[in-house]
């Protein structure tokens, strides 16, 4: 295996030195590993480069590492950039040499580090090979990194196993998107889904485990579906199949977690970044931490949510409901999260970060 991702890279490294010896234009490539069509932060960041200069390109690209033809493509548009945005890590950022005049920043899908990632969690059961890591300089060749709060970046630091003076803590761009009164969006989802309007909503919308199924059952057995609907908002690589037939449990298509954030009441996730993302806009965020022994020992965590923020974390989904029956939800504590997750919700991360860029 070793030999094999040796004799792979030396090829690319061979091909990525000639793409090197071409020009790079007034162009800004940004990749992910997420639907592109999804990324919010990606959207904001190009609209804000195109205010700046419209004649800078943008290229936005759908990362797949099992698809060498689109591997190369990626590698022909960082070589010819002046700049290169990613969410995730990319094989092509990490392990091969650029230009020493490329910019290259990584905005991290998550604004919190709740969980441990990256560095953190190698060998580990939730975690990659450390060797495989170290031999594909996981998280190497970043100019920026951009994470929410000064008190978040020992967490990356460590995930990212770069000096903390490589970050910068100035928020992400769907912070921006989130905070806009989003009228259209919210008409647009009701129009699809009518029987938000009959309602109170409570999104469900757990992370991702690399190597278990999620528990649907659970929450949709507990929740009272003829006084709720329970929304259920699965991460992009969670393909655990929900068999569920009744009306008041709609799985959202078609509108991104933030965006259905507009039409939800109350949230429900465990470890997701998307509780910063609720916080923002002050809906209430409630932590579901059924398998948290199980969870912490398989990945580990940065911030002790049953710890920290017991008064509205649980382990038992009976007393979490209750807190939505009874309508006692601890808005201070959800205050305290805010802050210590998002200093910046001013509307203007995506400037913070295409300054970055020097552009003008």
């Amino acid at each position: 295996m070793k030999l094999i991702i040796s004799i792979s890279m030396l090829i690319l490294k061979i091909i990525y030195y000639l793409f090197k010896l071409l020009p790079a234009r007034n162009k800004v490539v940004m990749i992910t590993k997420r639907n592109i069509i999804q990324s919010m932060d990606f959207e904001e960041l190009k609209k804000e480069i195109q205010i700046r200069d419209d004649k800078t390109k943008v290229v936005v690209l759908y990362h797949n590492n099992k698809n060498l033809f689109q591997v190369l493509i990626e590698m022909y548009h960082i070589a010819t950039s002046k700049a290169c945005i990613i969410d995730s890590y990319i094989i092509a950022i990490s392990t091969l040499t650029h230009k020493k005049e490329l910019i290259i920043i990584q905005i991290w899908h998550s604004q919190v580090a709740i969980k441990k990632f990256g560095h953190q969690i190698l060998n580990r059961k939730e975690g990659s090979s450390k060797k495989i890591a170290d031999l594909m300089k996981m998280h190497n060749n970043y100019t920026y990194i951009t994470c929410s709060s000064k008190e978040m970046i020992p967490y990356f630091s460590k995930a990212f196993n770069v000096e903390e003076s490589r970050f910068v803590s100035i928020g992400l761009p769907v912070i921006d998107y989130i905070i806009r009164e989003n009228i259209d969006v919210k008409n647009n989802i009701l129009k699809k889904y009518p029987i938000f309007k009959e309602k109170i909503n409570i999104l469900y919308a757990p992370t991702f485990r690399k190597r278990n199924n999620i528990d649907y059952s659970k929450i949709i057995n507990a929740i009272n579906l003829e006084k709720y609907n329970l929304i259920i908002k699965q991460h992009p690589l969670d393909k655990t199949v929900i068999k569920e037939n009744n009306p008041n449990v709609i799985i959202v298509k078609g509108f991104t977690s933030e965006k259905t954030l507009q039409v939800v009441d109350y949230l429900i996730t465990d470890y997701s970044g998307i509780s910063v993302e609720a916080s923002v806009i002050n809906k209430p965020v409630l932590f579901y931490t059924s398998d948290y022994i199980k969870y912490k020992k398989n990945r580990g965590f940065n911030i002790d949510l049953n710890e920290e923020f017991s008064k509205i974390s649980f382990d038992d989904i009976e007393k979490l409901l209750e807190v939505i029956e009874l309508n006692t939800y601890d808005y201070e504590t959800l205050e305290k999260f805010k802050k210590m997750c998002v200093p910046y919700s001013d509307g203007s991360c995506s400037k913070r970060i295409i300054d970055l860029l020097e552009m003008k």
